[in-house]
């Protein structure tokens, strides 16, 4: 029997937890400020901009973030912590080199939704 890694069974488990966190704001009429001011359809066009109108809440932003930094191979990200606020994300903790703290913020910067980065992440030997 294949075992599955523990990086993939968390992504999997942040992916349907945002799924069911969007689908309860949506039911229940999340806070205005709770949108992102993005719109996405999960393509990007040629040109770099989404192909459809449908809004990116910043839970989702930081879901997908939080996914693809766990995904990332080669990157420690359990340091990293993440904050999503109209689409502006605030990146706090730490990661143990600078080649990490690089690839985590072509990580962040490459998800859709993302409008900046406010880096506060701190390289720290762990």
């Amino acid at each position: 029997m294949m075992r599955i890694p523990y990086r993939i069974q968390l992504a999997t488990l942040a992916a349907l937890l945002a799924v069911a966190a969007g689908a309860s704001a949506q039911t229940y009429g999340a806070p205005a400020d709770n949108r992102s001011s993005g719109y996405s359809s999960g393509t990007t066009g040629a040109d770099g901009t989404s192909g459809s109108n449908q809004p990116i809440t910043d839970s989702t932003v930081t879901t997908k973030i939080k996914t693809k930094l766990l995904a990332t191979k080669d990157l420690k990200s359990t340091g990293i912590h993440v904050v999503t606020k109209n689409g502006m994300v605030t990146l706090t903790g730490s990661v143990p080199s600078d080649a990490e703290h690089a690839t985590a913020l072509q990580v962040v910067r490459s998800v859709d939704g993302v409008r900046d980065v406010n880096d506060e992440l701190n390289v720290q030997a762990r």
